[in-house]
């Protein structure tokens, strides 16, 4: 069961995936070894599968592009898969099924702007696609004040 404390072990791991068991259970005031497993745990359940690595999009001279595509409802792990398989020079895109108006987003990380507009073109030549916008992400805004723990009975 996902509790609370696993809430804000894997809170301290988005923010730092590279921070120590010991850092964690001195943080959360409990031993390492009962951060160690519930951390195993959570791996074993699949909930985490890894680390990353998260750039400060604002510091670097590229852009972040919002992508959303309304796709045939049978064919969007198929039109994820294309997106994932797109290599486009200096191009990052990342995929994810969503629900509402856009049934796929992703976000598109590039210094080049013609370059994103190819791969628009190229999205829409898939033949389950419907509909492809783009938005420009200027700015993207983090909240740490933000306590999403309430949520999870303690």
């Amino acid at each position: 069961m996902f509790d609370a404390l696993d809430f804000k072990i894997v809170r301290m791991l988005q923010k730092d995936a590279r921070i120590s068991f010991v850092d964690i259970a001195k943080e959360l005031k409990v031993s390492p070894g009962l951060v160690q497993a519930r951390f195993n745990k959570m791996k074993k359940a699949g909930l985490i599968k890894g680390s990353t690595l998260i750039l400060n999009s604002a510091l670097m001279p590229i852009k972040n592009f919002s992508i959303g595509i309304r796709a045939l409802d049978s064919e969007l792990e198929e039109v994820v898969k294309y997106l994932n398989g797109l290599e486009i020079d200096e191009v990052l895109v990342l995929s994810w099924i969503t629900f509402g108006l856009y049934n796929i987003s992703a976000l598109i990380i590039s210094k080049d702007v013609f370059q994103v507009h190819r791969l628009k073109q190229l999205i829409q030549k898939h033949p389950a696609v419907k509909d492809v916008v783009i938005s420009i992400n200027n700015t993207v805004y983090y909240s740490e004040n933000v306590d999403l723990t309430r949520t999870f009975k303690e």
